[in-house]
């Protein structure tokens, strides 16, 4: 979407997916990203909206911030991502927009002037006990987190704030309403609500309805549709322990062969590297029963308020 900013044309993106985090994203933005009309950005979360203007939000765990490697776009480099996006229509995805919800609406409205409704919005919401344990369980994968789940419910209810420093908050990301409402009251149908549950349940149909949203042809389903991205689990034995390490090197052998494969080729490689990888080397972790229910005890009251709010019925989240 061309945006008239200091007198200047310039590409923003024509729609955003703006959360939430392990609620399945990664996987939509793939789905979207093979649609030869949509360009989709390089990187997949820039998350310039939540901290245009506003530096201090991601300051303020720059330590944790530093090991999960959470980007921070400036203006011009957010404009470069997108000044090759002559595809249709342009798309990010930063799962970080629901969390700072008030920033990304007011610079969104700041850059967009008076094309802000035209703007599209895409938000998936999980039940929030099982986002906030699979977003723990990442962490742990990571090795970032080396406390229990059992610990950090403790301490939650001991200093209701998981965000002391050097740590992640999980608990709190999954209350929903508020950033929820305040997405709906700017921009109302611009705003599509996906469940995860659907997006398990009903792949397909959900991936058509986004891109009828986003204005583009679904006639031919995607390539990748069966494959599911970011998968949850924790490295198994010492084999996916090295594997993953070397993962997260930094991809060096992967950007070495994305220089002298194909493209097609490069994704199918990946694509089987991943799988095989989530079936022998992973292993998931197991949200206890008594986890569970304190968990779904946090979330109750704001679980019955967004059901209301989204008009869904979210009592199996209950």
């Amino acid at each position: 979407m061309l945006i008239k900013l200091d007198g200047q044309e310039v590409n923003f993106p024509d729609f955003i997916i703006i959360g939430s985090s392990k609620a399945g994203t990664t996987s939509l933005y793939s789905y979207l990203d093979s649609n030869e009309q949509v360009f989709m950005s390089k990187p997949k979360e820039p998350n310039f909206f939540a901290f245009f203007r506003n530096q201090r939000s991601y300051d303020k765990n720059a330590v944790l911030n530093e090991k999960v490697h959470l980007l921070n776009c400036g203006l011009d480099e957010y404009l470069r991502i997108f000044e090759d996006g002559v595809r249709k229509v342009s798309g990010e995805a930063s799962t970080c927009y629901i969390d700072f919800h008030e920033n990304v609406i007011e610079n969104i409205k700041y850059l967009y002037g008076d094309r802000v409704n035209e703007l599209k919005l895409i938000l998936l919401l999980r039940n929030p006990a099982d986002k906030a344990f699979s977003h723990y369980q990442m962490f742990v994968r990571w090795g970032v987190e080396r406390r229990s789940f059992g610990k950090i419910l403790d301490d939650y209810f001991q200093f209701q704030d998981a965000t002391q420093e050097g740590q992640a908050d999980y608990i709190s990301l999954g209350f929903y309403h508020n950033a929820v409402k305040a997405y709906k009251d700017v921009f109302g149908a611009n705003l599509k609500i996906i469940l995860f549950d659907d997006l398990q349940l009903n792949r397909i149909n959900v991936v058509k309805q986004c891109f009828d949203f986003i204005g583009v042809e679904s006639d031919g389903m995607v390539e990748n549709i069966k494959q599911e991205f970011n998968v949850g689990g924790i490295p198994k034995g010492l084999i996916g322990k090295g594997y993953f390490r070397l993962l997260l090197s930094g991809g060096v052998l992967i950007g070495m062969l994305s220089k002298v494969l194909p493209v097609n080729f490069k994704k199918t490689l990946e694509r089987s590297i991943a799988g095989f990888y989530n079936r022998n080397l992973s292993m998931k972790l197991i949200l206890n029963d008594t986890d569970r229910s304190a968990l779904v005890n946090i979330y109750r009251k704001d679980i019955r308020e967004t059901e209301e709010l989204i008009n869904r019925d979210l009592s199996h989240w209950i």
